[in-house]
């Protein structure tokens, strides 16, 4: 199940990324369009090219918020199928080492620096 579930779910998150991309708005909302007005001249900048960026700002945020709330939901869905158990059998240990216990510049004696770049 979860070998199939892992394609779909990398082709919905795609899917979305795709749809809410600004330049594919831009393009599909028509931005760069000079409708009726012929062939533009070359000095003649695209309209989305100008400078507004508060629809590309807006589909970012909203994009951003879009695929964090689809990570989570899939985070969740993962979780409640049994991917990620409450109590592993094996957990990574872990050593804290307080800074008062790490060696400082004095505990090496005087032993001369090493160059890392330049061994022949």
């Amino acid at each position: 199940m979860r070998r199939f579930l892992t394609p779909l779910v990398t082709a919905a998150v795609l899917a979305v990324a795709v749809a809410t991309s600004p330049s594919l708005a831009a393009a599909g909302n028509g931005a760069g369009h000079l409708g009726g007005q012929g062939m533009a001249s070359a000095q003649e900048p695209a309209r989305a090219e100008q400078g507004d960026v508060v629809p590309v700002a807006l589909w970012t945020f909203l994009s951003v918020v879009g695929a964090g709330l689809a990570g989570g939901v899939l985070y969740l869905f993962k979780r409640r199928i049994g991917a990620f158990p409450r109590n592993p059998a094996w957990v990574a240990p872990i050593t804290i080492m307080r800074s008062a216990d790490a060696p400082d510049e004095g505990a090496f004696g005087e032993a001369a620096a090493v160059s890392h770049g330049s061994h022949h």
